[in-house]
């Protein structure tokens, strides 16, 4: 059984329409992350990690840094941002980003979380991948309009296949 005229035109007027707004939405999209309220943080966060991949994780995080920080992983209360490089040995590397983040009403603080990948540098030259991990990252809007970091931290965090699998075994039978 074929189509009427007037139920084909109706079926290609409704094609026409469905594919103009996919169109419309896919032409959109680049243009809706981009005013996502907390656009500039995660675009710091971002030039922080490929800072850091040029320079090293110390150098870039000492760069990042406003004076003086707290690292939520570090037992001492408040870091200089010249004694970070020391945190972060020889042949480390982090591979981190963004997943979201949110800003102040007044726009400036902010946060970001995400996730991390690190790399070392064995002595025999091989590169060995470790745990991975999820962050958060406080940060204060600059008077230049730039994003310092204050705060930062990271926790293992395990593939959801092991964590499920931990948390099967902890269960009391």
């Amino acid at each position: 059984m074929g189509l009427s005229d007037k139920n084909r035109r109706k079926t290609g007027a409704l094609a026409r329409g469905f594919g103009a707004l996919t169109c419309a939405t896919i032409m959109t999209l680049p243009v809706m992350a981009q005013n996502h309220p907390a656009q500039g943080v995660m675009d710091a966060d971002r030039a922080f990690a490929a800072r850091a991949k040029q320079v090293g994780p110390g150098p870039a995080f000492a760069e990042y840094a406003e004076p003086r920080v707290l690292m939520l992983n570090d037992p001492v209360p408040g870091t200089d941002a010249g004694d970070l490089a020391k945190l972060f040995g020889p042949g480390l590397e982090i591979d981190w980003g963004p997943v979201d983040g949110a800003i102040s009403a007044d726009g400036t603080l902010g946060y970001t979380w995400g996730k991390a990948r690190y790399f070392r540098q064995k002595p025999d030259g091989t590169r060995e991948e470790l745990p991975p991990s999820r962050y958060v990252t406080i940060w204060r809007k600059q008077t230049d309009g730039s994003w310092k970091f204050l705060a930062d931290g990271g926790l293992h965090a395990p593939e959801a296949k092991e964590f499920a699998e931990r948390k099967k075994a902890e269960k009391p039978q």
